[in-house]
């Protein structure tokens, strides 16, 4: 069973609560026992008062009996009968439970009923008698009276009157309250020493699991090894529970962190605020140091070129003055001699006071993008030029300035053209792809209305949709949404766009644009839903990339360019583009753009 600290608290107050009900019945118990005992010596002295009543009757009875023929007398002994028959009426009514007292006083109640009977009618018997006879009559009315008070007396109402048990029964009455109130004290004290014992046993269990956890918690502070775990289920043994998981999972991404800083690729340090190192994962020291220094301590500055060092210098200050993450371009000498470029991410941690560094090499990036603007100027330099004499030659073989040319000639001359103009707009396409990849492009950034950019791009396929017989519809749009961007370049965009639209449209289909402000209220849009083939969920992960092209339309004309040079420009705007399209149901693009302020 899971005993948790209520439970346990709760069998805490139960144990003395239990103790304290059985005594507490005892108790009770007890005074039942006394206050029945009470009741019998009340019933015992009421009964003893009552027979002594009659007793006192019965002599004053027996002495009036004497005087039979005294009118007063005859008064007097009336009085007398009527309290005794009060006094029997109320020993038979004590005496109703106890069968043998009872007896006795209805015994003596007939006896005195005789002799009372006797006594009544001796006046009417002693009028009627002779004088010569009245002696002998009062004495045989007298022996009959006396005959009765003999059966009253030898009933047992003498020895119920002698046998009086007050004082006995009052001495049983304190010694039973004497044994109440011990029994009360050796309760009370009893009770005491249970809950004493309950509270310190379990304060005993708390403290010493308490004393475990509180160590065990020092210990997961100074990264040392625990104390086994606290047995039980309660909240203290899941409390030392969760710090062995939290040592656990320490070591563990202690013996990741380790690994990773042994094996990562990058040079990883940290720095004080006076660019000294204070501590390098192994591959720092072996590209920084060899196998022979310790560079501890050292101050970063001395492992960076001389016409680095002032800018990045620099670069370090402005972070530690204002606390925000930077990257820092260096060029960094090595223990063998040789020197990398490097992108160094830092930040600054205020707590530790200390600079956290990724050093990362981009030596092999820094030589393809040499490598890439150097093709880049070779297709400016090398294949535009002499491509644009190939098109004047073509175009002076079409017009006949070098003779005239056979119809095959002709058809060639066509497929000629067709291809250098394929080729020309993919240098071109190429070239301006690299100036936005570069930034080299300047935004000439105004106030836009959204309804006005889609207007005029519509505009501008209105020949290239007629000829493939595809309408483009663009429903009116609010007026006030205004966007800030560069006029020219947006439209490019959205020409673009409506461009690839109506190339993989079938004919006589219809295309739709529609412009407004999305969700969050800060991005105008315009979505372009064509009904095209449709993009499946894996072309759809590659189509902004440089010259890709579907599988089901690389029939049609294209670079693979134009997806690539939209992204470019809409992230150059700050801005977004996505896709969204299943194959057979069409495709929509949407691009957002800021809106203006």
């Amino acid at each position: 069973m899971k005993l948790r600290l209520i439970h346990k608290g709760i069998l805490l107050v139960s144990i003395p609560l239990c103790f304290e009900i059985v005594l507490f019945s005892i108790l009770i118990s007890m005074q039942n026992q006394m206050d029945i005992e009470a009741r019998r010596v009340d019933r015992a002295r009421r009964i003893n008062d009552e027979i002594n009543h009659v007793i006192r009757n019965l002599v004053g009875f027996t002495s009036l009996s004497q005087t039979l023929r005294d009118a007063n007398t005859t008064g007097k002994l009336h009085t007398r009968v009527r309290e005794v028959e009060i006094s029997i009426t109320e020993l038979m009514h004590l005496t109703k439970d106890d069968p043998q007292l009872y007896q006795v006083v209805l015994t003596t109640k007939n006896a005195f009923l005789r002799a009372e009977k006797e006594l009544r009618t001796a006046p009417a018997i002693l009028r009627a008698t002779p004088p010569e006879q009245l002696r002998d009559t009062i004495h045989i009315i007298k022996a009959r009276i006396d005959a009765d008070l003999q059966d009253v007396v030898t009933s047992g109402m003498l020895e119920m009157a002698s046998r009086s048990m007050a004082g006995q029964d009052e001495i049983a009455s304190a010694k039973m309250r004497e044994q109440f109130l011990l029994y009360l004290r050796a309760a009370l004290v009893l009770s005491i020493v249970v809950a004493l014992a309950a509270a310190a046993l379990y304060t005993y269990h708390l403290s010493t699991r308490l004393a475990r956890v509180k160590e065990n918690a020092a210990r997961l502070g100074s990264d040392k090894q625990l104390l086994p775990r606290v047995p039980g289920d309660d909240e203290i043994a899941e409390l030392d529970g969760a710090l062995h998981f939290a040592k656990r999972w320490m070591d563990a991404s202690e013996k990741k962190e380790r690994a990773i800083l042994a094996y990562a690729s990058d040079i990883i340090c940290a720095l004080d605020k006076k660019l000294h190192l204070t501590s390098l994962n192994p591959l720092g020291e072996t590209v920084l140091a060899g196998t022979d220094n310790n560079i501890l301590q050292e101050s970063l500055l001395k492992f960076v070129v001389d016409e680095d060092k002032e800018r990045v210098q620099h670069s370090f200050a402005a972070v530690l003055e204002s606390g925000t993450p930077a990257q820092i371009d260096a060029t960094l000498k090595c223990a063998d001699g040789s020197t990398k470029e490097t992108t160094i991410s830092t930040s600054f941690a205020s707590s530790e006071q200390a600079l956290y560094c990724v050093i990362h090499d981009v030596t092999a990036q820094k030589q393809l993008e040499r490598m890439r603007q150097e093709v880049t100027a070779m297709i400016t330099h090398d294949l535009r030029t002499p491509l644009q004499s190939v098109k004047s030659f073509m175009e002076m073989l079409e017009f006949g300035r070098l003779g005239e040319i056979s119809e095959q000639g002709v058809r060639l001359l066509g497929l000629a053209q067709r291809e250098s103009g394929r080729m020309a707009k993919l240098i071109d396409s190429v070239l301006q792809l690299e100036k936005l990849r570069s930034h080299t492009v300047e935004l000439q950034k105004s106030k836009i209305a959204l309804d006005e950019l889609i207007k005029n791009s519509c505009n501008a396929v209105t020949i290239l949709a007629g000829d493939s017989e595809i309408e483009v519809v663009a429903p009116a749009v609010p007026d006030h949404i205004v966007i800030n961007g560069d006029p020219a370049w947006l439209e490019q965009v959205v020409v673009n766009l409506l461009g690839n639209a109506i190339k993989f449209s079938p004919k006589k289909s219809e295309i739709e644009v529609r412009g407004k402000t999305d969700e969050s209220n800060h991005f105008g849009e315009i979505s372009i839903k064509d009904q095209g083939p449709g993009i499946s969920d894996t072309e759809k992960a590659l189509i902004f990339e440089r010259f890709h092209r579907m599988e089901s339309t690389k029939q049609v004309e294209g670079t693979g360019l134009g997806l690539s040079i939209c992204k470019e420009l809409v992230e150059l705007h700050g801005g977004y583009i996505r896709i969204d399209s299943r194959p057979g149901e069409g495709s929509t693009f949407i691009i957002g753009i800021p809106l203006a302020v």
